[in-house]
């Protein structure tokens, strides 16, 4: 597995509605006095996998939802509640191709401690993975089986993201040259600093129907005891993660291109939103890379969903208008959650044009943020 996409999973936990027995009946007729106020409770299956075609393993999610007789927050923390005994079932993903099963992929259990602490039991969690040695086929459909010996076996089915092309006409370069001039958020004039929007674009990706672009900047703060910087008290590595916002395109479409303008002004009033003003801190923008001898600035990010997981994603985004209902979506038969597709594309270590370095230390935006070059070739070098 790739080790800088290791996917990390939350356990999708099931809703339970208790329905009471209408007392109408018994008081128009006086037939009985004893009712039953609670419906028998059926356990559902809870799925949450999606497949990468650039990643060696492949993990899935089987959880249940429960009922139980104490408090069912106490119970949350418990987990046994939410999963199932090993011998409960067998799982494995079929991979079809022009209508004929191909292959067969065991999904293997195994135990895993990343889970973060909350209302749910943590941090150990069970998850399921199986072996796709160099990936999976987006050329294939992949049917999720999950073999009750108890209840009703639960399927679902989804199509693969096929391997990104690239990013084209961007102003981000992936070869990093060192005659590469960098992205050209501002520039600083005579007149004051001018801000440039940049238009970052890539091509689609068949079966892929959303894209959400990110950046992730590199910061060092250093620490010190005084606002002189005469002692250093501390040095800390920050990721300053930035959402630019998502594209979409129509499942079925033929391949084209995607672009999104990303503001040279915002840029800056990010940075200022995220850092405070602290005279005893001074911050490397980025880090120095001795290869190209120029400094690294941010990292750019697509992340791509297929139409399933796009359709997900839409369901489940933040209520923001009076009508407070949310539809369900799962296309798990027999169950809940989601058997989706999903990759990335990304470009690492993308620096700044000289103006925009500039703008950053000088300009009025992210002015008393100390800001300051991790390269010891510029005017503006952190060090001594």
């Amino acid at each position: 597995m790739n080790s800088r996409e290791n996917p990390t999973f939350t356990a999708m936990q099931g809703k339970v509605t208790i329905g009471a027995v209408s007392l109408l009946a018994a008081v128009l007729f006086g037939c009985s006095t004893e009712v039953e106020l609670n419906a028998p409770y059926e356990s559902e299956t809870v799925v949450f996998g999606l497949l990468d075609p650039r990643q060696d393993t492949q993990w899935v999610k089987i959880n249940r939802t429960w009922l139980g007789e104490s408090n069912n927050l106490l119970v949350a923390g418990i987990q046994d509640s939410s999963e199932y005994p090993e011998e409960a079932f067998t799982a494995y993903i079929e991979r079809w191709q022009n209508g004929n099963m191909t292959q067969v992929y065991e999904l293997q259990d195994t135990l895993l401690d990343n889970k973060e602490p909350g209302l749910f039991f943590a941090p150990q969690h069970t998850a399921y993975y199986t072996a796709t040695p160099g990936g999976v086929d987006p050329n294939s459909t992949y049917r999720l089986n999950i073999d009750f010996t108890e209840k009703e076996d639960v399927e679902a089915s989804t199509n693969v993201i096929d391997i990104p092309v690239g990013f084209i006409s961007s102003p981000i370069s992936p070869e990093q040259s060192t005659q590469y001039p960098g992205v050209g958020f501002a520039a600083v004039t005579p007149n004051g600093t001018v801000y440039y929007d940049q238009n970052f674009e890539w091509l689609s990706s068949p079966n892929a129907t959303r894209y959400d672009a990110s950046m992730v900047i590199y910061v060092t703060e250093y620490v010190y005891s005084d606002e002189s910087w005469t002692e250093l008290v501390e040095v800390r590595d920050r990721q300053l993660e930035w959402f630019l916002g998502t594209r979409s395109i129509a499942a079925g479409a033929p391949v084209q291109e995607v672009n999104l303008e990303v503001g040279g002004q915002a840029f800056f009033n990010f940075l200022r939103s995220r850092l405070e003003v602290d005279p005893r801190v001074r911050r490397a923008l980025g880090y120095y890379d001795e290869n190209f001898q120029v400094q690294r600035v941010f990292d750019f990010t697509v992340a791509m969903a297929n139409e399933e997981f796009d359709t997900y994603l839409d369901v489940n985004e933040p209520i923001t208008n009076i009508v407070q209902e949310r539809p369900d979506y799962t296309n798990v038969v027999n169950g809940l959650g989601l058997f989706a597709s999903r990759t990335s594309e990304r470009v690492n270590g993308v620096r700044l044009s000289t103006g925009s370095q500039v703008a950053a230390y000088e300009g009025d935006i992210t002015e008393g943020l100390n800001l300051c070059s991790p390269s010891p070739f510029s005017d503006y070098y952190c060090g001594e």
